[in-house]
């Protein structure tokens, strides 16, 4: 199974977007099942069609978007995992990270998802997780 991070999403979806190119190619790949199941949460879709919102002003690409996330693999939030992104958020060290990326920690650590597509460097160095992007 394969995380989709915000960025990784975002890039995909905006061909404006610095990372376009690699994005779809790495789309490629994961349609192709090279990275496994692909995985979002609602805080994913909540950054997703606000980013793409605001550097669109396309409202149409933002909730196209959203609807194709919520036909994937959908991690709901609950109390425990709330309370687990907090305990990342809370107690971890510079360089920060959002409590959206704690949160997508937390849920690769619950979900046993090893894999993380996202072209967030910080998020990236902080998960631990292998990285595709």
């Amino acid at each position: 199974m394969i995380f989709l991070d915000a960025s990784f999403i975002v890039a995909y979806a905006n061909a404006d977007d610095k990372h376009h190119k690699r994005a779809v190619e790495i789309a490629k790949e994961i349609e192709d099942g090279v990275h496994g199941e692909r995985a979002v949460s609602e805080y994913t879709i909540d950054e997703v069609t606000t980013v793409l919102l605001s550097r669109t002003n396309n409202y149409e690409i933002a909730v196209s978007t959203g609807k194709e996330l919520r036909n994937l693999f959908f991690i709901r939030e609950d109390y425990a995992l709330f309370e687990k992104t907090w305990e990342v958020f809370s107690t971890q060290k510079k360089p920060y990270i959002s409590f959206t990326d704690c949160n997508t920690i937390a849920i690769c650590e619950r979900e046993g998802i090893a894999k993380l597509a996202t072209f967030d460097v910080k998020l990236g160095e902080k998960s631990g997780l292998i990285i595709v992007g």
